[in-house]
């Protein structure tokens, strides 16, 4: 089994972002990731896995700005969901293959299921990237982004005729968009704490 993690990447200063993630009712860690970025570390509830989707929404509602959310699962796919508004927007998805959940129903017949919707084992099924679209990430990047190279990293291609493995690729992507790769590959529950001077514990932990 590989590693799994879940953070958000949020547009504003740490002032202004610490006051509505507060306000959200969030539970983790604030890191700077850049430039006008911070990184939310939500702590994890039961099997390690954090909650991205409602603060995600709630948070690009309270600070008026878009949201990402980033998510790598057993180091098989990054799921990588733009929040605006309250909604998710845009979701890309490195390979739609790894989603699809087979399972032996009942009869001991080979079954697939996607969300909430069960199909037959010869069923077609996606497989591949999903929204491989560098424009709609580019805009949590700082600085010029290389969106030709972008874009061939959202499909996998490492540049050397190789497929990307999947933490290879969330890293790539993040460095592209000049962002703190180490921060946003993290989990809540690696982080060391007090031991980073710049992190902003949420809500603060009484003394």
């Amino acid at each position: 089994m590989g590693i799994s993690y879940q953070n958000l990447l949020l547009i504003g200063e740490m002032s202004q972002v610490r006051q509505a993630v507060t306000a959200a009712g969030a539970d983790g860690w604030l890191v700077p990731a850049g430039p006008g970025r911070v990184a939310l570390l939500p702590r994890e509830g039961r099997c390690d896995v954090a909650d991205v989707a409602v603060p995600a929404e709630r948070l690009s509602t309270a600070l008026g700005t878009p949201v990402l959310t980033n998510e790598l699962i057993d180091s098989d796919v990054v799921v990588m969901t733009v929040y605006q508004d309250g909604r998710a927007v845009h979701r890309y998805v490195s390979d739609e293959a790894m989603l699809v959940d087979w399972f032996i129903d009942d009869d001991g017949v080979a079954m697939f299921r996607i969300g909430d919707v069960e199909y037959p084992a010869d069923a077609a099924h996606p497989t591949g990237p999903s929204g491989a679209d560098p424009q709609a990430l580019a805009r949590f990047g700082v600085g010029a982004t290389d969106r030709a190279r972008l874009a061939a990293v959202l499909r996998g291609e490492s540049g050397h005729g190789e497929r990307l493995r999947a933490d290879e690729q969330h890293h790539l992507i993040l460095e592209l968009l000049h962002l703190d790769p180490g921060v946003l590959t993290m989990a809540c529950r690696w982080f060391p704490g007090e031991d980073r001077a710049d992190a902003v514990r949420v809500p603060p932990v009484p003394r």
